[in-house]
């Protein structure tokens, strides 16, 4: 499974990937949200875990732009944030965000929602 981390805050974005890795997935970062879409065209990840807070680019801009190009979208779109509340969720699902996770993100509820996917492609099979 192919993830792909962005996030401006590059210590953040980096742990990130490297728990990933450890876990076995393939893992790509972009700390600039506005190549995110680039990179998005060009690795077609299966996950993207997206900060909504960024400069120039916020992600719920990014979600939105990934709902008019379908042949874009991952299949688990993540939101994620430092900040917990009801209107930004709610913000995020409209923009068409799977999942939201606060920062500092809970390991075993991103790993939950990670083999889930995993098992979902097994049983397609």
């Amino acid at each position: 499974m192919r993830i792909l981390v962005v996030d401006d805050d590059a210590d953040f974005a980096w742990s990130q990937v490297m728990l990933l890795k450890l876990f076995g997935y393939e893992v790509d970062v972009c700390t600039v949200g506005t190549e995110a879409i680039g990179i998005i065209e060009q690795t077609r990840p299966d996950v993207v875990l997206l900060d909504l807070a960024m400069p120039r680019i916020c992600g719920l801009d990014i979600a939105e732009e990934l709902q008019r190009r379908p042949e874009l979208r991952p299949r688990l779109l993540a939101a994620v944030t430092g900040f917990e509340s009801a209107e930004l969720h709610a913000q995020a699902a409209a923009a068409g965000f799977d999942q939201y996770f606060v920062k500092p993100i809970e390991l075993a509820k991103l790993q939950t929602s990670l083999e889930t996917l995993q098992l979902k492609d097994r049983r397609s099979k």
